[in-house]
């Protein structure tokens, strides 16, 4: 590194060029989206003071880059990619990673690396080395369009890709690309250059921003292990990481992004350090109790096998930030990998869980990673999956699994609030195996409310083409059951929850909202298997429910002296062939509307979608809405639906014979037929050889000679 030092005294317009002279320089910025960048390809350290930017000298001066990192003693991040053979052989043996490596094998440097042993690096933007970004933040200095997300991705990918392919580098480019990668983490060490360090309390902390930072500075001090701040390095991604712990993972290991996209981003990070950490001895987090909870949430939130997909598989929820929920999930192998001698059992139901998916490989900064962290050898075992509730996240719905017709849904009603479309209280749904009211079916990123399937509440004077119109609020489970028979969850998002996102602004709200869901279940799931959905809302402001359904166009039905009731037919082609009956039990009257929704056809390759469908309808102040979401085979008749207690309950006639539902914000009495009812929500279940009561809130459930007066499932 050259030092030119100068004292420039002058002003700014005898420093800058002449138009034609600054024409002459612009060129495309690596990252910065929509800038131009002006300056040289590289320039001296003085440059970066007086005309760039603002990196100061006195930054700068202590940085170590004339160190050389011994390059015979690489691959030892990822020793696995030492055997090219041995990755080869592994991914024949998986078809999944096979097709991939077939598919991709030239759009793919270390594809082609691992066949033919062979790479040449490439003048001036090498898509691998990040050396174009790290020349950005030297050029402009703090000024740069370059964000930690950039440059925090970008550095590590140096890092691996150094490690991974420095048997086939020539010493020069092994030099040049690592004294770049130095600089490079020095700059991600600059406390004074990136705003999302956490502070608690005030903060514009970003989770996986944040972490691309620690986790890359990290990486960094395991890679160059004998620099002078190598264990500072790796003593600071420690202190992040156990912060990241302690602040922004809960209990049940949801992590503080969404879940379709930046936590598993996140998680990556996360995981590449922890298993490094332990095979060099420097720590073991494998078990650390937060650890090992994100590692059962990848599992206790996968979807039933998709019948979008030519082949079905298993997914994520696409949850957040369409359309970069991406179904490919092969961190599920990573999980099996890592957990193989502490967590036997873990490590077999992620295996199980992969294969599921696909076995998809799991990219990180376009490494392949999981072409050799897979293998065939793994044991793998179902996990016991069953409804749950999920700490910031919110409840899982689950019956029939395993099997191709299982019934699934995803409840968002959780607190952390990052990257999250305005989605909580929204729900993510199948039945019979098949997506019906799913989430993102529009494949557009930065959804709204009304792109949900959810209670849409906006802000006073808020308009719908306004970014915050119904600003995201935060939701908690405050009552769940399970049983055999019925599970229920109910989520409250008070006017006042702004979510665990310190530096958002406070929302305006004036109506607190409380959603209750019953999932109604059968023996067979080609029985009469439902949910119930009751929105209660409690303030001055006017609101709109929003159904979203992968079907074909539906049809409503209005009529004096029945139920409101909209009848999805779904896909009418094999393999779905399941439709939706969406039967309103309140409002009594209302308006309501269909719209065809949009596909985005550049993310179609994502989630094939056929056809979808939103209904809406517009709500009063303080008017509840009641219903029954009722799917059926095209050959299987419609339920009969009677509304009791002034649209608190109903009762609902199917072959299998008849359902008594209460669901009411406020305890009420019913006494007839047969029953004896005071509370808020029970179900009888009036089945031949398969009949329950089931008292969730309330006093007294009473029928045909049982009895309940506390929480409760009793068989008739």
């Amino acid at each position: 590194m050259e030092r030119h030092w100068l004292l420039v005294i002058t002003t700014k317009d005898k420093v800058v060029k002449d138009p034609g002279w600054v024409a002459a320089q612009k060129k495309k910025a690596h990252l910065t989206f929509f800038a131009d960048r002006i300056g040289p390809e590289t320039c001296y350290l003085w440059q970066l003071r007086y005309k760039y930017g603002d990196l100061p000298l006195n930054k700068v001066k202590d940085w170590i880059l004339d160190y050389d990192e011994p390059q015979a003693q690489h691959p030892n991040l990822f020793p696995e990619a030492k055997d090219r053979a041995a990755v080869l052989k592994n991914i024949e043996s998986l078809p999944g990673l096979k097709a991939h490596f077939d598919r991709m094998y030239n759009s793919s440097e270390y594809l082609r690396y691992f066949k033919t042993g062979e790479y040449k690096y490439k003048e001036p933007f090498d898509p691998f080395s990040g050396i174009s970004c790290v020349r950005e933040n030297l050029d402009q200095g703090y000024p740069a369009y370059i964000y930690v997300l950039s440059t925090g991705q970008y550095v590590p990918g140096m890092i691996k890709f150094c490690d991974i392919v420095a048997p086939a580098m020539t010493p020069e480019d092994w030099k040049k690309m690592c004294r770049f990668a130095l600089a490079g983490t020095y700059i991600l060490a600059d406390d004074d250059y990136w705003q999302y360090t956490y502070v608690k309390g005030d903060t514009t902390y970003l989770p996986n921003f944040n972490t691309c930072r620690w986790s890359g500075i990290g990486l960094a001090g395991l890679f160059f292990k004998d620099h002078p701040e190598a264990k500072k390095w790796v003593a600071f991604s420690r202190y992040y990481l156990e912060k990241e712990f302690a602040y922004h993972i809960s209990e049940d290991g949801v992590g503080a992004e969404n879940v379709g996209n930046y936590y598993p981003f996140a998680w990556r990070m996360i995981s590449e350090l922890i298993r490094i950490m332990a095979d060099r001895g420097i720590a073991d987090y494998r078990r650390h109790p937060k650890y090992l909870a994100g590692s059962r949430f990848w599992l206790d939130v996968i979807t039933p096998p998709d019948v979008r997909f030519a082949t079905p598989r298993r997914m994520i929820p696409p949850i957040g930030n369409h359309p970069y929920s991406a179904p490919r999930f092969g961190l599920y192998e990573w999980n099996a990998n890592t957990f193989q001698q502490v967590e036997p059992d873990l490590a077999a139901w992620s295996h199980w869980a992969w294969l599921e998916t696909g076995q998809e490989p799991d990219y990180h900064h376009l490494i392949p990673f999981t072409s050799f962290f897979a293998s065939k050898a793994f044991d793998a075992k179902t996990p016991p999956l069953t409804s749950k509730p999920l700490e910031d996240f919110g409840y899982i719905f689950r019956n029939h699994f395993p099997s191709d017709k299982e019934t699934y849904l995803s409840f968002k009603a959780g607190n952390f609030y990052f990257h999250h479309d305005g989605d909580e209280g929204s729900f993510h749904m199948y039945a019979k195996g098949v997506p019906l009211a799913a989430d993102g079916l529009e494949l557009i990123g930065y959804t709204k409310a009304r792109s949900h399937n959810m209670v849409e509440i906006p802000e006073p004077g808020g308009k719908p083409d306004d970014w915050w119109y119904a600003n995201p609020r935060g939701g908690d489970i405050v009552a769940h059951y399970e049983s055999p028979v019925v599970d229920w969850a109910a989520g409250f998002f008070a006017k006042e929850n702004n979510r665990k996102a310190e530096y958002i602004v406070p929302a305006l709200h004036t109506t607190d909202w409380r959603r209750d869901i019953l999932l109604i279940k059968a023996k067979d799931p080609e029985e009469a298997e439902y949910f119930a959905v009751y929105d209660y809302l409690n303030g001055p402001d006017a609101s709109r429910w929003n159904l979203d359904v992968h079907s074909e166009e539906p049809v409503i039905e209005q009529a004096p002296g029945t139920l409101t009731t909209v009848r999805y037919p779904g896909i009418r082609k094999a393999p779905f062939n399941v439709g939706l009956d969406v039967i309103f039990v309140s409002p009594a009257s209302m308006t309501i509307v269909k719209e065809q929704g949009t596909i985005n056809k550049a993310q179609f390759f994502q989630f094939p979608q056929v056809e979808h469908w939103f209904i809406r309808s517009p709500r009063g102040p303080k008017e509840d809405t009641f219903s029954i979401l009722f799917p059926r085979r095209p050959e299987q008749p419609a339920p009969k639906v009677t509304r009791i207690l002034e649209g608190k309950g109903c009762i609902i006639e199917h072959q299998q014979g008849r359902d008594i539902i209460v669901m009411s914000p406020t305890p009420v009495t019913y006494k007839e037929n047969g029953v004896e009812f005071t509370g808020r929500i029970a179900v009888i279940r009036d089945r031949a050889g398969d009949g329950s009561l089931t008292l969730l809130d309330g006093g007294k459930l009473s029928y045909k000679g049982k009895t309940l007066t506390e929480r409760g499932t009793v068989a008739l």
